[in-house]
């Protein structure tokens, strides 16, 4: 099993997100329109874990890092993946 972590930040805070990223060891990217949260565009980090509760020990000092620098986390997410295909299947 793998988990897969999401924390989403507002577009504006994208630079300090990659900043906290590069630190923890974690990956960014962004999204427009993110099903949940509406029209927006998002910044993300993550990271993955097959350990569910070191994911979420590593989520939560991710949070904090962030908070530390100014940034407001709009959402936290934690999923376990049961299917990932990339190409043709």
């Amino acid at each position: 099993m793998i988990y897969e972590c999401h924390i989403t930040c507002s577009e504006g805070d994208a630079m300090l997100c990659e900043a906290v990223a590069r630190e923890l060891h974690w990956k960014t990217s962004e999204i427009a329109r993110d099903p949940m949260l509406g029209q927006a565009t998002y910044c993300y980090m993550t990271s993955h874990d097959v350990d569910l509760l070191r994911m979420y020990a590593r989520m939560t000092t991710a949070v904090q890092r962030l908070g530390s620098v100014g940034v407001g986390v709009i959402r936290t997410k934690i999923e376990l993946i049961v299917h990932d295909s990339r190409g043709a299947t």
